[in-house]
Formats: C-alpha cells, sequence, structure tokens
C-alpha cells in the first residue's frame, strides 16, 4: 500500500529548477512508496473515490488558495470529506492544511498583513501534549513557512495544536487521524532561501527581505513531524 500525495500544482519554476517539485521534497523526507496526483494539470485523471489502496493521504503546499472555486478544488474537498469517512490518515501541509480546514468546516482568508516567509517561531499549546505528530515540540520550536493566507476558523471538532503570533492556527487536529500544518516540515534551509529571493523578486515579500534570510536555518523538529507522519 502506498500514501497518496496530491500535489496541487508546482513551485515557483525557479526554485524548481534547483530542487525539485513538492513530490520531490516531501519524497526525500517521507520514508514510503508514494504515489502523486496533480489535479491542477490539464487532462489530469479524476481523483480516486476508492481509497483502500492507500495507507494515507498527504496535500502539499500550492500557489492556489482553498477558498477558492475551481473544479479541482471541489473535487479535492470531495477527497479529504471521503478520506475522513473511512479513517484514511491525513496530513495536510500548508495549503493542504488549509483545504482540509475549508472541506470540514473551517474557513480560511487571505491574512490581512500579508504573506509569512521564512524561519519562524511557533508556540504549541496543551493540546499537542501526546499528539502523535506533534507530541516531541517543545513549547517554542522554528520551522519554515511560506503563505500568504491562513486559517481563522478550525472545523467543528478540530483543536489547535500550535500557534504564533502571525496566524491563530499553525496546526489543528480532528480526531487521531487527521492534522493540519500551516508550516512546512518538507522545506531545507537552501530551499526557503530561494523561496524568499523569488518571493522578493515577485514583490509579494513582506519586511526585511535581507534580515529574514539571514535568519533561515534548518528545522529537524518540525520536519519530524513529517516523518512521524
Amino acid at each position: 500500500m502506498t500514501l497518496l500525495l496530491i500535489r496541487p500544482g508546482s513551485v515557483h519554476e525557479e526554485v524548481r529548477a534547483i530542487h525539485g517539485d513538492f513530490e520531490n521534497w516531501f519524497q526525500r523526507v517521507l520514508d514510503d512508496d508514494i504515489c502523486w496526483m496533480d489535479p491542477t494539470l490539464p487532462n489530469a485523471e479524476p481523483l480516486p473515490t476508492d481509497l483502500s489502496d492507500y495507507r494515507g493521504l498527504v496535500i502539499t503546499g500550492s500557489h492556489s488558495s482553498a477558498y477558492e472555486d475551481e473544479p479541482w478544488i471541489r473535487a479535492l474537498a470531495a477527497l479529504i470529506r471521503r478520506a475522513r469517512e473511512v479513517s484514511l490518515p491525513m496530513l495536510g501541509v500548508c495549503f493542504g492544511h488549509q483545504m482540509i480546514a475549508e472541506a470540514l468546516g473551517g474557513r480560511v482568508t487571505a491574512h490581512p498583513n500579508g504573506s509569512e516567509n521564512g524561519t519562524v517561531e511557533i508556540k504549541t499549546t496543551a493540546a499537542a501534549e501526546g499528539d502523535s505528530l506533534l507530541g516531541h515540540l517543545p513549547a517554542v520550536f522554528e520551522a519554515q513557512a511560506a503563505h500568504n493566507d491562513h486559517v481563522v476558523e478550525i472545523p467543528p471538532g478540530a483543536e489547535i495544536l500550535a500557534f504564533n503570533d502571525h496566524s491563530p492556527v499553525q496546526a489543528f487536529r480532528i480526531g487521531h487521524k487527521i492534522h493540519g500544518v500551516q508550516f512546512h516540515p518538507e522545506v531545507t534551509a537552501p530551499i526557503m532561501r530561494d523561496m524568499i529571493d523569488v518571493i522578493q523578486e515577485r514583490g509579494d515579500f513582506v519586511g526585511d527581505h535581507q534580515k529574514a534570510k539571514a535568519r533561515i536555518r534548518e528545522t529537524p523538529l518540525a520536519m519530524k513531524v513529517l516523518k512521524l507522519f
């Protein structure tokens, strides 16, 4: 049985040329067989309705927004709801985290203060203690971030596991098998540096670009979240 990884579009071309695409970053961390699909591609095959051949579902980051009214986003929301119905372990990262929230009754918006990028500090909540993915994290830890949108309302039955000054929901869980993390456990420091350069060049960076780039470091505690999944 394999992990089903949904990659909703590619990373910026400048970053992809050096580091590969989203699925490559996850494959480097996950010690597992992965079957990946991109529902945004022209003539993409439909997302599966039968999930019995998969041992988990991972949804990666994207340059799209979870609240957009696109056919592939509606199809992905339906997939998320099917995965919950059959108790398939599920992890959403950045856009994936936002997509799970939207699909299961939460709400995502564009952040009023703009994007959060670079190596940032995140704080855990009491609910994270003993959690299967975030239970190893201290009260304050560092992680890589690159997002414009964020979760402002969690789905019914969800618990917030982490937050920071920028976003009130940096991680949540529903039950024991569904997790969403706003941060990027799959991203290394070199990837983050090049991502920040591209974001700056495109005029989307908020704050001091050089200062943020100087702060970038590896984040092994955050990366362990993906390894544990």
